[in-house]
């Protein structure tokens, strides 16, 4: 015989209501020393400490994320103010330093240094001081006379002490050091076109300034060229009057030098006064400038992405190239 579902549902939960009743649901104290309730003590005590773990590797990353927010900050800072004034030294001796006020264009290639530069992981600034030891430093003034300190050190790496523990790599940081500095011992002797070929830093008339890869190839090019000897004297007798050229400044260990570039001549005047004149083809006189032209870093910092995100491994010194007599100017 077979029952309706509404009578069997009754039969249960009159059932059910008597059992609760008689005492026949289970007591606390056996609800605590079941096994059932120790493994779900166990497993909430392993929670808790995944908890833990993850509460503190979230705060570690809130702190890291605050340190690059406060670095980036400063790197920022050093790109938007106007620099006014710069000090470059040898970290080891910055009373032997050079201090002035007068070259925008250093400036410019300064701020560069510093708003270019990627962190990197593999260093720490200790590491770095006893791998390396003191290289240059350069303190830069702002308008408001606040300063930054900026160490550099062999390889491009750059530490800001403002910055503790972080150590970055910014293309040709030591270019600065290398072009208003001295030799510690002594000058190596050398040809005209290695020093201009070698020369870290460059700036024109206009305070555009170029780095060594733009000197290297300017000076190759000029002494690989087709050109012919020359003088003052004989340039002005064929332009019947004086041409006003566009002059280059090279910087090199604390030496000037210059190259002046006129219609088809060229006026490349050495750090000890010796002066060359060539002519040259029309079509050498646009490389020429087109080379320039395509290293020309305005005034204002303003950085090539490609420098910043890679290293790039340029050759401090290059090959030297055969010197040719002097001449001087008429």
């Amino acid at each position: 015989m077979r029952y309706p579902m509404k009578r069997v549902l009754c039969a249960f939960l009159c059932a059910s209501l008597l059992m609760t009743l008689s005492g026949c649901q289970p007591s606390k104290k056996k609800v605590l020393q079941s096994d059932y309730y120790k493994d779900l003590q166990k497993e909430n005590k392993k929670l808790k400490k995944k908890v833990k773990k993850l509460e503190r590797k979230v705060e570690k990353e809130n702190n890291i994320s605050e340190d690059a927010k406060r670095a980036q900050d400063y790197l920022d800072k050093i790109g938007r103010d106007h620099i006014i004034k710069m000090e470059v030294g040898y970290a080891d001796n910055m009373e032997g330093g050079e201090l002035f006020s007068d070259k925008k264009a250093a400036f410019a290639m300064a701020t560069a240094i510093a708003t270019r530069a990627d962190e990197c992981s593999h260093y720490t600034q200790k590491e770095i001081a006893e791998l390396y030891g003191p290289g240059y430093e350069y303190i830069l003034y702002d308008e408001d006379n606040a300063c930054y300190e900026i160490m550099i050190y062999d390889g491009n790496y750059v530490v800001f002490p403002d910055l503790p523990d972080r150590v970055y790599y910014s293309y040709d940081a030591s270019a600065l050091g290398e072009a208003f500095l001295h030799y510690k011992n002594g000058y190596p002797n050398s040809s005209m076109f290695h020093r201009f070929a070698d020369t870290p830093f460059i700036y024109d008339q206009d305070e555009n300034y170029y780095d060594r890869r733009t000197a290297a190839k300017a000076a190759n090019t000029i002494d690989r060229m087709a050109k012919a000897r020359s003088s003052k004297k004989k340039a002005e007798k064929e332009w019947g009057k004086s041409q006003k050229g566009t002059l280059y400044t090279f910087c090199h260990h604390g030496n000037v030098m210059t190259l002046t570039l006129f219609d088809r001549y060229i006026r490349m005047e050495n750090m000890d006064g010796e002066i060359r004149w060539y002519k040259i083809s029309e079509d050498n006189m646009k490389t020429l400038r087109d080379i320039f032209e395509k290293g020309k870093n305005p005034g204002k910092a303003e950085t090539k992405e490609t420098d910043s995100k890679k290293e790039v491994n340029e050759p401090t010194h290059y090959e030297e190239m055969n010197s040719e007599g002097s001449t001087q100017e008429q």
